[in-house]
């Protein structure tokens, strides 16, 4: 499990670990609350350059750029990889293992935030080369997005001051899901049914095609504007 922000504060939440660190309820509160801020400031990151990019579309038919386009992706997609995993990890154990947590409810937002801010990175990193016509440009906004994904750690890292970075650890799952006897998380139902969407999105969609995004999208957009005759300007 790797170690930022999210899962310092998720690895708090357990019961044996707030009385490892003599933690207070408060304190707990606190480092949630503190996820949440971080989350948001990521989420209104990539909204904003999603909002941006979607204003100065090109179908770039430049071979150069397309190849670069594929590499940042991919590149991008092989930092995204482990930190989704652990938000999936994140999600599972929280899930067979509620009893462990002082607020289960809490640290499976936290599994939330890991994993979504990883897909949304990476899909606004592909829209945002939708309007990039150098080869600079394209490197340069990925390497912003790396940035943006490690938030939580570069924010983890420039506290002075904080022994839950040392409660992260790995994750061993000792029960099974369909087991009958395993305690239930509060709204298990829905817990359950977010679990298997995103763990079945991540192993269908995200592992295997998302680095292909930056060459698809341009080669829909030339054949939409084919059928339909509202190309986006061409870039050569």
């Amino acid at each position: 499990m790797g170690s930022t922000y999210f899962t310092a504060a998720y690895f708090s939440l357990m019961k044996t670990n707030k009385e490892k660190f003599k933690m207070k309820e408060c304190e707990q509160v606190d480092l949630f609350f503190r996820s949440c801020f971080i989350f948001a400031i990521q989420i209104i990151f990539v909204t904003v350059i999603w909002v941006y990019a979607l204003s100065g579309v090109t179908v770039e038919i430049s071979a150069n750029l397309n190849i670069t386009f594929f590499f940042t992706v991919l590149i991008l997609h092989f930092t995204c990889m482990p930190i989704a995993r652990d938000g999936i990890a994140m999600l599972k154990y929280v899930l067979l293992h509620p009893d462990e947590f002082n607020h289960p409810i809490s640290a499976f937002m936290l599994g939330v935030f890991t994993f979504t801010s990883m897909i949304a990175a990476e899909l606004v990193c592909m829209a945002n080369n939708q309007s990039k016509t150098k080869v600079s440009d394209a490197m340069v906004s990925a390497i912003g997005f790396s940035l943006i994904i490690n938030l939580p750690t570069i924010y983890m890292n420039s506290i002075e001051d904080f022994p839950s970075k040392g409660a992260v650890g790995k994750l061993e799952q000792t029960r099974r899901r369909k087991s009958k006897d395993r305690p239930y998380i509060e709204c298990n139902w829905l817990i359950n049914l977010i679990y298997v969407l995103i763990s079945v999105f991540y192993k269908c969609v995200f592992f295997y095609f998302f680095p292909f995004g930056s060459s698809l999208v341009p080669f829909y957009r030339s054949l939409y504007g084919n059928v339909y005759g509202n190309t986006p300007t061409v870039v050569k």
